[in-house]
Parts: C-alpha cells; structure tokens; sequence
C-alpha cells in the first residue's frame, strides 16, 4: 500500500512538473518575444526621432540687460557663418552683430573699435552659424529659440530652402504665420527679411522665390490686419508698434546692387560665383 501510494504519489507529481516546465518555457518565450518587440519598437522610435526632429540647435544665451537684444531668426542667407577673424560669412548674422558692436563686433576690421553691446547684443537663432533651415523648421523650432525672453527686435527670414520646383506656397504661407506671430509676441519689433535672388543654384527655383516673397507679403499684410482690427487676445495687451511687423526687402538692395535680373555674364559682385550666398 505504502509503495502503491509512493508511486501514484510520483506520477501525481509528473504531469504537474512537467505542466510547471511548460509553462515556464511558455512565460519565458512571451518575455523574449515582448523584450524583441519593446527593443525593437524602441528602435524605431528613436530612428524616426532622429529623422523627423527638428534641427532647432542651441538655444539663446541670456540677455545682455545692459543693452538691447535682437534675434536673427532664418537660413544660411541669414546665419553668422563662422565666428573666427579669418573665416569669411555666407549669411549677413555677424555682419549685423558686428555693425551694432556685440557680441562680435572684432570679427570686421571695419568694425573693430565698437565694444561688444555698444548699440545691441545680436544672436542668430540656433547659434550663430547655425541654419534654421526651411520654413517647416522654423515654425516646429521657433519656440526654442525665442526661449520664453523678451527680445527688443526679431527679424525673420525664410525662403530659399522653400524654394524648390513644387513651389508649395500655401505651406510656406502658414509655416510663416506661425512664426511671425509667435514673434510678434516675444519681440518689441519684429521684421521680415524677402528672400534674395540668385542665378542658378542646384534645384533651387528662383521663379518659386518670386512667388515666396508675394505669399510672404501677403503673410504680413494680413498679420497686421488683423493687429489693427484688434483679433487676437494674445495681442491685446501690446503696442500698436509691437503689432505691426515691418518688411526689410533685401531682395530688391541686391538687385539694386547687381541689377535687376543679373545673369552669369553679369554676376554680382557680392555673390559668390555660382551660388546663391554672399562674400
């Protein structure tokens, strides 16, 4: 009876182990299978943060509360490329800082005998020698780089990166809206800079340029029909100047410069051959 018991106590136990294993192998393959799938979803997850996350850059450094400060928010046309003596600017970001005198006023020669904030403290949104980009850029960073401070002037420039053969100026239209209006909230002047023309330069469209600047102006005009019919809460509390944002047309100085439709035969001067940027 006893020995009986033993055995039927042994085959009790078998199947009830071998279920355990079982299940165990089972638990065990779940836990592989959802750690591959968690890993793997995580992967690309940071795959697409990498491809689709803005290149907003560094955000501005703190005010200068001993002089005013402005904000050159765009592209290449407009960044201070290259902040050393020696190096030589795509974009107009370290001229303006250098004839205002800071915080690069010593990069110039011409400009050397300005201290650093003497009229204004300039910074390029990013950091200058950073390229915001095209307009989608702009309005998915313009956040970061405004950073909650109250600038005394922003000026805005977008265009070329937005200038290709499709020529999508509805998008560039509201990409511009947002960021002229989360400027004109932050700054006490906001000014938009037209895009500049060119000769020819890889796939960018200078006829879809053309039709940018008129969208642009279009942008504006609406903007500040709005400010002086008074919509917007966000801006009640403002000043008229504050609502209106002004336009710096550098497009029409360079041709102005260069003449008016300039070709290869007649290169301008100031622009560098065979590209859109300038010396």
């Amino acid at each position: 009876m006893g020995g009986g018991g033993g055995g039927a106590q042994k085959g009790a136990r078998w199947p009830t182990a071998r279920a355990h294993a079982e299940s165990s192998r089972t638990v065990l393959l779940s836990t592989m299978q959802l750690t591959t799938l968690l890993a793997t979803t995580s992967a690309a997850a940071a795959a697409s943060a990498t491809t689709t996350a803005p290149a907003c850059g560094a955000p501005p450094s703190p005010l200068n509360a001993s002089s005013p400060n402005a904000l050159i928010i765009g592209d290449s046309i407009s960044m201070g490329y290259g902040v050393n003596p020696t190096d030589t600017g795509f974009g107009y970001g370290l001229r303006v800082a250098a004839l205002l005198g800071g915080p690069y006023a010593r990069t110039f020669s011409f400009n050397s005998s300005i201290p650093a904030g003497a009229i204004a403290t300039v910074q390029h949104a990013g950091g200058m020698g950073s390229n915001g980009g095209a307009s989608a850029n702009g309005a998915a960073c313009v956040e970061r780089w405004l950073d909650g401070l109250r600038w005394d002037v922003v000026t805005v420039n977008f265009g070329l990166h937005d200038a290709d053969p499709g020529c999508d100026a509805a998008t560039y239209s509201t990409n511009l809206k947002t960021v002229l209006s989360a400027a004109r909230k932050a700054a006490g002047r906001v000014v938009f800079v037209t895009t500049t023309p060119f000769v020819a330069y890889n796939s960018y469209s200078m006829p879809c340029v053309l039709k940018l600047n008129v969208a642009a102006r279009a942008v504006v005009a609406s903007l500040n029909a709005e400010a002086a019919a008074g919509a917007g809460a966000a801006l009640a509390s403002t000043s008229t100047k504050n609502m209106t944002i002004e336009i710096a047309d550098l497009y029409a100085a360079v041709e102005s410069y260069c003449g008016a439709g300039y070709s290869k035969a007649a290169a301008c001067p100031i622009q560098l051959a065979g590209n859109l940027h300038f010396r």
